[in-house]
């Protein structure tokens, strides 16, 4: 036997990302994401087309798919549209936008339609399912069936919200499990206050967002997957990540019970994509909101996360592995704070700190497109434009359709950016 290392320390990035050929500008990684977009589009459209939209559900009906494989870019076939099915709608709406090549509108129409109708019968992911969908299609096209879905969705994740707790329960109403994710889905909320006025949608994400500060967020910036608690009936048995966990406890209604991390690399440690989903979401509550302990919540999480990130910025799929144990990067996680730091630049009061967050949003952004996105060095067998590396929970390692939405996202964020075309 012979010992490989007599000390952990963190792995090297994938050896795929190790020698680029080149530098990509934001307009050149736009137009591969362009390529790819098409590909999958042609090629799956079909097979979308041949499920009826309304036999189309979360788990049934094909035409939908979430993980690839770094090598050959395709991606893989699955029943229904799950959670994730909204990032590639998302993906065709925010093209169509760009470019106004009926093409997307009419391939973002095709997948959206297994989508409509169905946002009472979802979970917490009513909000990721319809704003990436609905509300986008609405902004665009002003059509009057977008906005109905938008606001069906804001009132089945308001059938999740316990005013006990003030938290959006994640998976059933009346439920006692909260995910760091739910914050995300507030953005249905933070929509549909803009768009009808009504002042409930933003009271309800505000108590969400500051429970879930003071719960799933620790000390240090570090952010905590899931919580558990006494919905109002005082429970003892609780429901993880469907493992269910006899818990005796004496906890008043509304109380915290416990809580812990299922993604990660163990309960007590910082899964990157739900750290990733914090900084975005506490990002996106304090702009919505202007609550001073929003603000202060994100860039505590910002800190935490510069502190950690790689010399090439892309996380591990855990910060308290780095690689040791887990060998996964996670390009999502990255093209989801890139977006978030970026944002907090032009939120923050603070001119050292946007400075930082402007910087390290773009060095990431630059990391991934140069070092992730194909073509990366000559001869490689992935066609151009795919994202390779997302680690949905280990030890998964390939394409990920959100880490595609959120790379786009955020190019587009960039290529519009007054601070960039002032060259600051």
């Amino acid at each position: 036997m012979r010992v490989l290392s007599t000390a952990a320390a963190p792995a090297s990035a994938p050896p795929d990302t190790l020698h680029p050929a080149g530098h990509k500008t934001y307009e050149q990684a736009i137009a591969l994401i362009r390529q790819a977009v098409e590909r999958t589009a042609q090629k799956w459209e079909a097979t979308a087309a041949a499920s009826p939209a309304e036999s189309v559900t979360k788990n049934t009906g094909a035409g939908f798919f979430t993980e690839g494989d770094n090598q050959t870019g395709e991606w893989k076939a699955q029943s229904g549209y799950f959670w994730t099915g909204c990032f590639w709608v998302g993906e065709l709406w925010k093209l169509y936008e760009k470019t106004g090549d009926e093409r997307y509108r009419r391939w973002a129409e095709l997948w959206h339609a297994r989508l409509l109708g169905k946002e009472m019968t979802e979970n917490h992911d009513t909000g990721f399912l319809n704003y990436y969908t609905s509300v986008f299609a609405y902004e665009l096209t002003k059509d009057p069936k977008y906005r109905a879905s938008g606001l069906r969705a804001a009132e089945r994740l308001k059938q999740h919200f316990n005013p006990a707790t003030g938290l959006a329960a994640s998976w059933e109403v009346g439920g006692d499990d909260t995910i760091i994710d739910t914050m995300m889905n507030l953005q249905i909320w933070w929509w549909a206050a803009r768009e009808t006025g009504d002042p409930q949608w933003r009271e309800m994400g505000l108590r969400h967002a500051l429970r879930s500060a003071e719960w799933l967020v620790r000390g240090d910036g570090s952010v905590i997957q899931s919580v558990h608690y006494n919905p109002g009936d005082n429970r003892q048995e609780f429901t993880s990540a469907g493992n269910k966990a006899r818990v005796p406890n004496a906890a008043r209604a509304g109380e915290r019970v416990f809580s812990h991390t299922h993604q990660g690399f163990a309960a007590d440690t910082a899964w990157s994509r739900g750290t990733a989903w914090a900084l975005y979401g506490f990002t996106t509550a304090y702009k919505e909101t202007r609550d001073a302990a929003l603000l202060g919540t994100a860039e505590k999480i910002a800190a935490f996360v510069i502190d950690r990130l790689p010399d090439d910025g892309v996380p591990w799929y855990d910060f308290h592995d780095e690689g040791v144990h887990f060998r996964n990067r996670d390009t999502s996680a990255a093209a989801l704070i890139a977006g978030a730091l970026l944002r907090l630049s032009e939120l923050t009061d603070d001119r050292a700190r946007a400075a930082t967050y402007r910087r390290e949003g773009e060095r990431i952004v630059q990391s991934l497109v140069d070092h992730y996105l194909t073509p990366v060095a000559g001869g490689e067998p992935p066609p151009p434009g795919v994202l390779r590396h997302g680690s949905s929970t280990r030890p998964n390692d390939g394409l990920l359709i959100y880490g595609d939405y959120f790379l786009l996202e955020t190019l587009l964020w960039l290529e519009a950016s007054p601070a960039r075309k002032e060259g600051k």
